[in-house]
């Protein structure tokens, strides 16, 4: 995911201009988007990502369980994924920027 998600904000690839443009991602060096292992910004990407479930599903659990997600910052914002999160075979990638307000998303593995 990771390395995927390098291609998305490199600066030097062309091929993901639209997606980037719809995530409102910046266009980011590789060396850039590096995966987060901070307490606090890993529980801050979980209170963002819970508010957006509860925003969209009303029926979610509340409060939804801890669960290990992946936290990836690419330039100025974040993409956060719950690898248990599932959208038929693939797993949303959400896009937030630095005040947690989400940007967009897009399905991974």
């Amino acid at each position: 995911m990771l390395l995927d998600l390098q291609q998305v904000a490199d600066t030097g690839n062309t091929e993901y201009t639209v997606l980037r443009s719809k995530l409102h991602a910046p266009a980011t060096p590789a060396a850039q988007v590096v995966l987060v292992s901070d307490d606090s910004a890993c529980t801050r990407a979980r209170q963002a990502l819970d508010s957006l479930i509860h925003a969209t599903n009303p029926n979610a659990a509340n409060p939804l369980p801890q669960r290990a997600l992946y936290v990836i910052k690419i330039g100025s914002i974040t993409a956060v994924n719950d690898p248990n999160g599932r959208a038929g075979e693939y797993s949303p990638i959400v896009f937030f920027n630095p005040q947690w307000s989400f940007l967009g998303n897009m399905l991974g593995y």
